[in-house]
């Protein structure tokens, strides 16, 4: 599997100068690209619980991700996230 596409919904595409965390909100269901450890291929599906804005700019850096299939709670770098499938309320 190789690196996915960034998306902000199921097939619309964000373009590159959009960054991927500004198309995000709490509830939306995410894909984190896990870039710890030696695994290149390594990802996971989160749902979004919290948004950390950033100290330089108003856009966020930080989210809060409930892990789906564990249920823990990750805090990732808004550059991992690499899908997003937005929430029915949103």
């Amino acid at each position: 599997m190789g690196a996915l596409p960034r998306t902000a919904e199921a097939g619309a595409v964000i373009s590159p100068e959009e960054s991927i965390f500004l198309a995000v909100a709490s509830g939306d269901v995410v894909i984190v690209q896990d870039n710890q450890g030696n695994a290149k291929e390594s990802w996971w599906m989160g749902e979004i619980i919290h948004i950390v804005a950033g100290a330089r700019g108003p856009e966020p850096s930080l989210f809060q991700v409930a892990c789906i299939d564990t249920g823990v709670i990750k805090t990732v770098n808004a550059d991992q996230v690499t899908k997003v499938v937005k929430a029915i309320h949103s």
